[in-house]
């Protein structure tokens, strides 16, 4: 899942900090982490934050293509749920949005129209932006709990059976006959550093009725994925 473990160090400062200052730097940390998992410069006002944390906000729009394949060769090492951070008891963290799988393939160079070229390498992965931002912060200590809809299809099975080994909750994740889990294909270009994705979104998002209220119980902190945002 789509985690930045060279920046490990610098997200767990700031998680062994929320105990002085849960309310700012959770934010922070959430917002950091799905700008890694979105791998897109996110628009955040620098200014209110001290300049060590401006640093590592600024370093996060820095980043290689390159990255991505890191994450896939680093994934099988962090396997399994991690303890929860004590000064974070009764901390949880709810997500609302995509959890879907990643077909990644790297490639010498990017294809030309009707051509037909081999990978160097492939990898299958979770993805979609809200799994992996809970995924990481689950693995950083915190409770996390995600809310989103699958298909009862075999990339669902998958999903959920990674989210569930990373001690994610998904007591409120919806599956759904009939419908096809979300997926993308990435194409890593080795020449340029770059990647392309296409993804194939579901065909219905969450409904009303399927939200329950009681999701938000003992819940400290709501993110919300761009596409589920008012």
């Amino acid at each position: 899942r789509a985690t930045i473990w060279h920046k490990e160090t610098n997200l767990m400062l700031l998680v062994n900090s929320l105990q002085a200052y849960p309310p700012l730097l959770l934010l922070l940390l959430i917002e950091v982490v799905d700008s890694f998992s979105s791998f897109s410069i996110k628009s955040l006002s620098l200014s209110p934050y001290p300049p060590a944390l401006s640093s590592v906000l600024r370093s996060a729009t820095h980043r290689k293509a390159s990255d991505i394949m890191q994450r896939a060769r680093m994934q099988e090492g962090v396997r399994g749920a991690s303890p929860l951070q004590p000064q974070l008891k009764g901390k949880r963290v709810l997500g609302l949005g995509v959890a879907a799988v990643d077909f990644i393939a790297t490639v010498d160079h990017f294809p030309q129209p009707d051509d037909k070229i081999r990978s160097t390498s492939f990898s299958m992965l979770g993805g979609g932006n809200c799994a992996n931002t809970l995924t990481c912060v689950r693995r950083l200590g915190v409770e996390a709990v995600l809310a989103t809809k699958l298909g009862k299809d075999a990339n669902g099975n998958s999903i959920m059976s990674e989210l569930q080994a990373d001690g994610v909750s998904t007591a409120f994740c919806v599956c759904k006959d009939g419908l096809d889990s979300p997926f993308t294909y990435i194409i890593v270009d080795d020449a340029t550093h770059t990647r392309t994705c296409i993804h194939t979104p579901i065909g219905e998002e969450l409904l009303e009725h399927e939200v329950t209220p009681d999701c938000l119980d003992g819940v400290s902190l709501l993110h919300l994925h761009s596409r589920n945002t008012p």
